[in-house]
């Protein structure tokens, strides 16, 4: 018994190519997308709460 195939159906959204470029494509896309949108968005920007202790392990 030979294995199933499965040929995918010709369409305009299969474009041959290298597809982690179109990951990468996709993720930039969606990042200056959602960067515009929570930039757009009426909260006050928060301060930076990092301790200089959250830097250092602690002593054992």
């Amino acid at each position: 018994m030979s294995p199933a195939r499965y040929a995918a159906p010709e369409s305009l959204l299969s474009i041959p190519g290298y597809a982690a470029l179109y990951a990468l494509i996709a993720n930039l896309v969606v990042c200056v997308a959602l960067t515009w949108v929570f930039n757009a968005m009426p909260v006050e920007a928060g301060g930076d709460e990092t301790a200089e202790l959250d830097y250092k392990g602690a002593a054992a």
